[in-house]
């Protein structure tokens, strides 16, 4: 992004594609087809950030008016540009003809970045250096950072160090000498590894630019970053901010903190002001005015009957999804084009017939830009996916379809009519239009939508191609995506859009009691439990909390295989909860003991907290496109060959090595949020008070419902009685219900 003096910087229209300048605004109008653009200077997914680049130098007005940079590189600076005698930072691209002719932004450091030098000489850059060594390096007497362009032997003699060491250091500074130079700057200040790849990828160069001008607004940007760490920087570049700008920057931070940790894109006024308060030590009283003072920063609305106050990111964040909705709508190809159909029409496989609430979806999602569908289980959801994707090739359209978890893909490619469209998930849907392969298509099908987060849901639209239209399908009763936000559930409750709900109503009586009981406790009533395995095939077992251990494990090895004829690697432990008796990992390791110890050892972990054995079940934890597995996916490792690990998905062998191992977990027991996406014959769910706290109504809905053929819950019934009542566990502070309501006039669709 290139920022001019008056004209700001120059964006592209998401719409026309159209290159404007923002003239310094982050609201405006294409001046060629006049849609609304909503633009933050430095967190922009469709502008380009400049590459971080930034170098060194040390500046003394009595020697010269010359400087050498850490980048080896040599320039003057112009007699109108101040600077204090001491080092500074620069972004390499302000060196104009080898000259510096602003000070803007030019950070002053004063005294030398010994700190970040030393962190980078620990890393990877620098093989066998280490933490001690290079602590010693730095405060050795006759270093200093013009030696490092030295050869080794020269190196080894000014510091007496190994030719081994002298060696790394003179190679490791020579290769990419602007990474080491930017990273020695950003690890001065204190950023951690994945912030500074952060920074990298996403902020660049405009990150000198925000310190410069206001390192608070850090906070929110850049992922993970702490209050403590704010504080840092101002310290070490000797800003001193006054209480307003400190009370703002309490208030960004806990924003920022509770999306992070608990989904929440916006807060409780009062709540705002007072966590604020803890982390300022500021009054919440005076909080409370400094915001109103700077409501630029910040946004207020109402949700839950509440006063309610977002960042300005959150806000920004919320209309840029606005903007692309509308987007869609208004480029959306006429909708007379497309033929609707009658159920006779629709070839389905053998023995399925269309519901009329199922046609009445197909049909008006076939003519509208944006659509969204919803149902519980039993309700049709899968079914209508098919007769959708008929619909689609009957209208000659071209038709991707994606899902947010390579299991929940995986389970969408059984499907012999959605194979053939090799189901994806939405990362790699996405990694391939980055790489501008597969984005030609005219309608994108996204499955259990209801798992996609705020910013997911944001970069998912952005890709989608003008004139193109999108249907979500999803369960908006399972559980909040992991990530911040629920834009699923919001756009529903805002009903600005195409919204169809499947009930399953018209096969009511054939609904097992799994679907019975997961429809009652969605509906905040308790279930009609059963107790034996002869009459239902969802069971409730009241056990007392120290026998809920042995209970799982019988039920895991032995009664469940027995009754549903299924090998136990069909049957899956769901627990709310890591910790506890009946929590993952002592219900992983005491299944481990039982079945896969005694075989060969194949991986252990450094710190010893996680071995495999041959034939231990293991679920991938991140997507991993080299390997192609995906977060959710579950496999059984093999054997070790070398120093490599053989895991099995699905039949097809995959190789780990390095430090892909670290991705994977054992698996006979997972979390319940884990399961989204997925399908099991058999759930154990232990309901056990140690677990309270996490156990709600929502949780308990999407445990219950990834069971196809039984059910078992242990434990407590008072507890579980208790966890449908605690709705309240799964709600989250959102904006974008009203944001949408805001602007319904903009993107209301036929419904």
């Amino acid at each position: 992004m290139k920022f001019m003096k008056n004209r700001g910087v120059k964006i592209t229209c998401k719409t026309c594609n159209a290159k404007f300048y923002n003239f310094n605004k982050t609201k405006l109008s294409c001046p060629k087809c006049k849609q609304n653009q909503v633009y933050d200077d430095f967190l922009n997914k469709k502008s380009k950030t400049k590459k971080l680049n930034i170098d060194i130098f040390f500046f003394d007005n009595q020697i010269d008016l010359k400087v050498e940079t850490l980048q080896l590189k040599i320039f003057a600076i112009s007699p109108e540009v101040k600077l204090e005698n001491g080092w500074h930072a620069i972004i390499c691209e302000d060196i104009k003809g080898n000259k510096i002719e602003k000070s803007d932004p030019i950070i002053y450091l004063n005294s030398s970045p010994l700190s970040g030098l030393q962190v980078l000489l620990s890393g990877y850059r620098f093989p066998g250096v280490g933490s001690e060594i290079s602590k010693k390096i730095v405060h050795n007497p006759n270093f200093s950072f013009s030696l490092l362009k030295e050869n080794s032997s020269t190196i080894e003699g000014k510091l007496g160090i190994s030719k081994l060491i002298a060696s790394a250091l003179s190679t490791g500074w020579k290769i990419q000498t602007n990474q080491i130079v930017s990273e020695i700057f950003l690890r001065e200040l204190g950023f951690t590894g994945l912030q500074i790849k952060f920074i990298e990828e996403n902020i660049g160069n405009n990150v000198l630019s925000i310190i410069y001008n206001k390192p608070s607004d850090l906070l929110g940007r850049i992922p993970r970053i702490t209050f403590d760490q704010l504080k840092f920087i101002y310290q070490r570049l000797d800003l001193k901010p006054s209480e307003k700008e400190f009370a703002i920057a309490a208030t960004q931070f806990w924003l920022s903190k509770t999306e992070e940790r608990r989904g929440h894109t916006c807060a409780p006024a009062r709540k705002v002001f007072e966590e604020a308060a803890k982390i300022s030590k500021i009054n919440p009283d005076t909080i409370a005015g400094h915001l109103e003072s700077e409501s630029s920063n910040f946004q207020k609305n109402t949700r839950y009957n509440r006063e309610v106050i977002s960042s300005n990111i959150s806000f920004k964040r919320d209309q840029s999804i606005i903007d692309e909705i509308n987007r869609l709508k208004q480029s959306f190809a006429n909708p007379t084009k497309v033929k609707n159909f009658k159920k006779s029409e629709l070839k389905m496989p053998k023995g399925i017939n269309l519901s009329d609430e199922q046609l009445r979806a197909i049909n008006q999602s076939l003519s509208n830009a944006t659509s969204i569908i919803t149902g519980g289980p039993g309700s049709g959801k899968s079914t209508l996916i098919v007769g959708l994707v008929k619909a689609l090739k009957l209208n000659a359209k071209k038709t991707i379809i994606c899902a947010p978890t390579g299991r929940a893909a995986k389970r969408l490619s059984e499907y012999k009519e959605l194979n053939s469209l090799d189901p994806s998930t939405i990362h790699m849907h996405l990694a391939l239009a980055k790489n501008k392969k597969n984005q030609n298509f005219d309608t994108i099908i996204i499955d259990e939508a209801s798992m996609i987060d705020v910013n997911l849901f944001l970069e998912l639209l952005i890709n989608i191609p003008s004139g193109s239209n999108a249907i979500f399908v999803g369960d908006a009763d399972q559980l909040p995506p992991i990530g911040p936000g629920q834009p699923f559930k919001d756009i529903i409750e805002s009903e600005v859009l195409s919204i169809f709900r499947l009930t399953g109503n018209y096969r009511q009586e054939n609904l097992s009691d799994i679907i019975k009981g997961s429809k009652s406790i969605i509906e905040g009533k308790f279930p009609k439990l059963k107790y034996n395995f002869e009459d239902s095939d969802f069971i409730f077992l009241e056990c007392p909390r120290e026998k809920q251990n042995e209970l799982v494990m019988d039920l895991y090895f032995n009664k469940m295989p027995s009754i549903l004829g299924e090998s136990k690697d069909n049957i899956q432990i769901l627990s709310p909860m890591h910790k506890g008796e009946v929590g993952i990992k002592i219900l992983n390791s005491n299944i481990q003991n039982i079945f896969s110890r005694k075989g060969k050892l194949v991986f252990t972990r450094k710190d010893g907290s996680v071995q495999f054995f041959s034939g231990d079940k293991v679920i991938q934890t991140s997507n991993n496109y080299d390997l192609m597995v995906m977060n959710g996916d579950i496999g059984t490792v093999q054997k070790k060959i070398d120093n490599k690990i053989i895991v099995s998905f699905d039949n097809r062998e995959i190789t780990y090595s390095g430090l892909d191992p670290y991705d994977l977990d054992l698996a006979y027991a997972i979390s319940i949020h884990k399961s989204q996406g997925s399908e099991y014959p058999g759930i154990i769910i232990p309901i056990n008070f140690e677990h309270t706290h996490m156990l709600s109504r929502n949780l308990l809905y999407t445990g219950i419902t990834r069971g196809k053929k039984l059910v078992v819950l242990v434990g407590e019934e008072k507890i579980f009685r208790a966890a449908i009542n605690a709705f309240w566990k799964d709600s989250r502070y959102t904006n974008l219900t009203s944001a949408l309501k805001n602007k319904s006039e903009l993107i209301l669709e036929n419904t």
